[in-house]
């Protein structure tokens, strides 16, 4: 069996980049929102058109850090953190969504996170 893996975000224009990169990654430059690569399925959604779907392995893009935006949504964060079957990574700025005030749901994901540092 395949492994099904969503590369989630909340902007189209994050969701663009991300397309650019997996395009690369897969050698598949016509692909648009289906992806594969050695054992495993990749696609490439925005959180709003992944809703109702599911995937072994989920990696939520929050790059978000210059305002709240579409993360302060209750039910578009609760459809976010809730697509995978196993597993949920989330790639963010872990003390802006610590330290902000607007959304109360994105602060206790923070506090409840664990934090793998980008050593660059």
């Amino acid at each position: 069996n395949k492994w099904e893996i969503a590369c989630l975000c909340f902007y189209r224009g994050q969701e663009r980049k991300l397309r650019d990169m997996l395009q690369r990654f897969c050698s598949q430059p016509q692909k648009i929102s289906h992806f594969s690569k050695g054992n495993a399925l990749i696609y490439l959604y925005t959180v709003d058109r992944f809703q109702g779907h599911e995937a072994d392995l989920v990696f939520l893009s929050m790059v978000q850090t210059q305002r709240i935006g579409f993360l302060d949504s209750p039910n578009r964060l609760n459809v976010a953190i809730t697509r995978a079957r196993y597993q949920l990574v989330i790639v963010g700025n872990h003390d802006y969504f610590l330290t902000q005030k607007k959304c109360e749901e994105l602060k206790q994901l923070a506090e409840q996170s664990f934090v793998i540092r980008n050593t660059r």
